[in-house]
């Protein structure tokens, strides 16, 4: 039997009812099955396989244009990296303290309402190249630079589409 990280855990709740059941002689039925060895975790909880990684001259700026846009969590850190969360995902942000050269990031991001994620942009003096519209693969995109030159592409996934109905629009 091909057992996946977790696997263990969800036929452990199917059989714990018959757990210590007097026609399997007490015994857990559990017991027999086949156990995946334990693992080091090789990324926190809550973070993706790709994590980005913002490197700009003002951080804390940025930073506070992220969470007024994007209407994200987190703070400013001296030293270190911020963890800002956007949605379900982590995007770093640093100053890179001299080891880092400042590079602009191009982050495509889904929001419930473009719309509005771009015009809180655009208040916030980020430069259009894009307003709001309905792309021929589902999503309504647009897309702005920040301050500090990073491209943000903002969509709102409208609907999904098959390949033939993407190619005919």
């Amino acid at each position: 039997m091909m057992l996946r990280r977790g696997d263990e855990r969800k036929i452990s709740a199917e059989f714990a009812p018959l757990c210590g059941h007097p026609a399997l002689g007490g015994k857990c039925p559990c017991e027999s099955l086949p156990r995946l060895p334990d693992m080091a975790k090789f990324q926190p909880d809550g973070w993706h396989t790709v994590t980005p990684r913002i490197v700009v001259r003002d951080p804390e700026n940025l930073i506070t244009f992220i969470k007024m846009v994007f209407q994200a969590q987190g703070e400013f850190r001296h030293g270190r990296p911020a963890e800002i969360m956007i949605g379900d995902s982590v995007v770093m942000v640093s100053g890179g303290d001299g080891l880092r050269d400042p590079m602009p990031a191009f982050l495509y991001v889904y929001v419930e309402d473009a719309d509005s994620t771009y015009q809180r942009a655009i208040a916030a003096n980020a430069i259009s190249h894009e307003v709001p519209t309905d792309m021929p693969y589902g999503d309504r995109r647009a897309m702005v630079r920040d301050p500090w030159g990073n491209t943000w592409q903002i969509a709102t996934h409208q609907r999904d589409l098959c390949a033939a109905e993407i190619r005919s629009r």
